[in-house]
């Protein structure tokens, strides 16, 4: 009786862990003056017109997040080629659903980002990243991806960020 309690307790723990659990992390917050529709469609948009952005196809099978039991995010996946200073990467990114309290403001953010760590392919959660790494992550969404966004064929003309979710 006592082994049965002791491996419970093991296999409860192991399932509380919030990875295993299903659940995403987050980076900061990115709030739009405008509805949740309006910011996907702008998203999506954006993402279409910008091929470089596109997933390259040898790294598609690992755009998953609908297997994953995902797809009601309505998620999109941005990828970066990479330069001298950092190397290639895909970021998920998803409009968060607002409060009562948040009329007309939209909201998104990165929830995973996909990087090659020692020779294996990982999506990570912010928490996986130091905070200089998940600052130049931050930097790089907010200049290749939303500051260019709002600079073309989108009815949004700015953004706030406010810090990651808790």
């Amino acid at each position: 009786m006592k082994k049965v309690i002791i491996v419970s307790v093991i296999l409860l723990l192991a399932s509380c862990n919030d990875k295993i659990a299903g659940t995403l992390g987050s980076g900061s917050i990115y709030e739009f003056n405008g509805s949740e529709e309006k910011l996907n469609i702008c998203l999506d948009k954006f993402k279409e017109s910008s091929q470089h952005l596109a997933v390259p196809e040898k790294w598609k099978k690992y755009d998953n997040w609908e297997e994953r039991g995902y797809d009601f995010l309505k998620g999109k996946v941005f990828y970066l080629k990479g330069h001298n200073d950092f190397e290639e990467e895909m970021y998920y990114v998803t409009v968060l659903g607002s409060s009562p309290k948040l009329k007309n403001i939209a909201r998104t953010s990165i929830r995973s980002v996909f990087r090659m760590v020692g020779g294996t392919p990982r999506w990570l959660y912010f928490d996986d990243l130091s905070k200089s790494e998940a600052k130049e992550i931050e930097n790089r969404f907010q200049k290749i991806i939303l500051d260019k966004m709002i600079k073309g064929d989108c009815n949004f003309s700015s953004y706030k960020v406010k810090p990651e979710l808790p």
